[in-house]
């Protein structure tokens, strides 16, 4: 049975680490705010299709990626003459950032029409839900929360003599953490998944499917990195994958899995000197450490990321969250469910059904 009302017991505990929870999903159409309204019978059935959203967005992040690119290429040769501007890592990381960002804003506040003043009522006042300033305090829970995991399970690595502490680098450069790791990872990989990747899935195939396929495929993208191992993409998909989708289920803030991805991979890089993701041989931060022990501890080349340790608290708190999520009454059902109950309600138009 779902619990809409009051939180109570470890749904309240919860509550106060997350910053509250989401909103009831509506009546109108079963979905939550970080959706377009979807009411039945369909209004602009072809508009708020999840596929045509999805060539929307992308079609939009290139052409205002391409103008960024262009942009600043030019500026450069034009401060440089003679020589040809050429982009790093870090420099695209950053630069990616705005194309993204302006992609999703355009998705969102244009072609789903979830700005404040639209000519849809419920969505205007919804405005953009999950990224709306005035829930940007979800940011600072998210930070708290990348620290808090970080360090607890670095800290059990560290009493199992799996993480060990070899000195100190203060001439340590954290800029290209900052850009790529901190930034780049935080804002880019959250809206990739997060703000596109699950809500258009969990339009279609609802809220357990939306987090299983999506928490799967940001496990599997890791694999691109340049020392993962199956084991670490799995361990991520279970650990942050799983886990990040059920808190944005759980809140529908991208402040807050910004906020906790940011903390996690900062604070496990520049600062504990631990490898972020396979991204590296070896990590490098202020602080000079090891991983030591075997694999099912240590994570082997993929880094803390493919322990035992990190991937049975993570998914441990994720199991929790998706818990609170089913008896808050938040889930979202299939879209062939939502349509067969929304009909089943829909008033019944006189002129047809008169049989005359």
């Amino acid at each position: 049975m779902s619990v809409t009302g009051a939180p109570q017991g470890h749904q309240l505990v919860l509550s106060r680490l997350v910053g509250g929870f989401a909103d009831p999903l509506r009546e109108v159409d079963l979905l939550n705010r970080d959706q377009p309204l979807k009411p039945y019978p369909p209004l602009r059935r072809w508009r708020y299709n999840a596929g045509i959203r999805l060539l929307i967005f992308v079609l939009a992040t290139l052409v205002i990626s391409l103008a960024i690119g262009l942009a600043v290429g030019l500026a450069l040769a034009l401060l440089q003459p003679g020589k040809t501007p050429q982009f790093d890592s870090i420099a695209t990381n950053a630069l990616t950032i705005p194309g993204l960002v302006a992609g999703y804003l355009l998705l969102t506040m244009w072609w789903e029409q979830r700005r404040t003043g639209s000519i849809i009522p419920e969505v205007s006042q919804a405005g953009l839900y999950e990224l709306t300033p005035r829930r940007a305090a979800g940011l600072l829970y998210g930070l708290a929360w990348g620290v808090v995991l970080q360090l607890v399970c670095v800290g059990i690595l560290a009493i199992v003599g799996v993480y060990q502490v070899q000195g100190f680098d203060w001439s340590y450069n954290i800029v290209p953490m900052l850009l790529g790791a901190g930034f780049g990872a935080a804002i880019n990989e959250e809206i990739l998944f997060r703000g596109i990747l699950y809500r258009l899935l969990e339009d279609t195939v609802g809220t357990w499917g939306a987090i299983a396929i999506s928490g799967l495929s940001f496990g599997l993208v890791h694999l691109t990195n340049d020392h993962a191992t199956l084991q670490g993409a799995l361990a991520i998909a279970l650990e942050a994958g799983v886990l990040f989708a059920a808190l944005y289920a759980l809140t529908r803030s991208l402040w807050l899995v910004m906020g906790l991805h940011f903390a996690w991979n900062m604070v496990q890089g520049p600062i504990l000197g631990i490898n972020v993701s396979g991204t590296s041989s070896a990590g490098s931060g202020y602080i000079r450490s090891t991983l030591t022990g075997p694999d099912l501890l240590s994570g082997g080349g993929f880094g803390m990321e493919a322990s035992l340790v990190t991937v049975v608290i993570l998914t441990g708190i994720a199991i929790w969250a998706i818990v609170v999520l089913r008896q808050r009454g938040l889930v979202v059902e299939p879209s062939w469910i939502r349509r067969r109950r929304l009909a089943a309600t829909a008033p019944v138009d006189p002129v047809q059904s008169d049989p005359r």
